[in-house]
């Protein structure tokens, strides 16, 4: 009967400090998100940068718009989200020196990792895709009737820092720093060794749809 009932103290004891032990781990806030697909939907004024951006530049650009949606299905590893994802972009921005407009259109297969902090979900993400920058208007008329190019393409790379908030379950809202480098460059006259690079920066504003 003793050693019935010190096997059962021991147990409990046991029990006692697993529970004690697994709620010192868990310091972090409870994930309210789930495991599931999202939908996005993003607006942001768009900022040139690199050659796009430069005012000594006769083609430089001015603050343009852009708006951005992406699909993408969130995995969960405790308080951590991977989601792997696909997205498009377009982007119109003004010209300094000329009547136009310079163009932008992005596909960008991504993948984001986010921290998930109880309603709030600081990410990371990194996008590796198409690029395609044309210029519209009278300048890209000009330029067309003159033999030159009027739009290039090439390998887009696009990096955000952001945060999100979930106000339902679901939905969340948030906002996000994106970094649009310069890998794309522009040569206006097939063989010309001088090519300007493509890049940008924005703001990304965006709601988010949690199936």
């Amino acid at each position: 009967m003793k050693m019935r009932i010190l096997v059962a103290l021991l147990t409990f004891a046991g029990v006692a400090r697993a529970d004690r032990l697994y709620v010192s781990s868990s310091s972090l806030p409870r994930p309210l998100a789930r495991e599931g697909w999202r939908f996005s939907a993003q607006v942001a004024p768009v900022f040139p940068m690199s050659d796009l951006g430069d005012s000594r530049d006769l083609l430089a650009a001015t603050t343009g718009f852009s708006p951005r949606i992406n699909v993408g299905y969130e995995l969960l590893f405790g308080d951590l989200g991977l989601t792997p994802g696909f997205a498009l972009q377009f982007a119109q921005l003004g010209m300094k020196y000329q009547e136009g407009s310079v163009q932008y259109f992005g596909v960008q297969p991504n993948l984001q990792a986010a921290l998930h902090l109880g309603r709030f979900a600081p990410y990371a993400s990194v996008g590796l895709g198409f690029d395609r920058f044309s210029l519209g208007g009278s300048i890209g008329d000009v330029i067309a009737a003159l033999g030159g190019n009027t739009a290039a393409t090439g390998v887009g790379v696009d990096i955000q820092l952001g945060a999100n908030a979930i106000v339902t379950p679901s939905f969340s809202v948030g906002v996000a720093w994106q970094i649009h480098p310069g890998f794309t460059r522009f040569t206006l006259v097939d063989g010309d060794a001088s090519s300007g690079g493509m890049a940008f920066t924005s703001i990304l504003f965006g709601v988010n749809y949690m199936m």
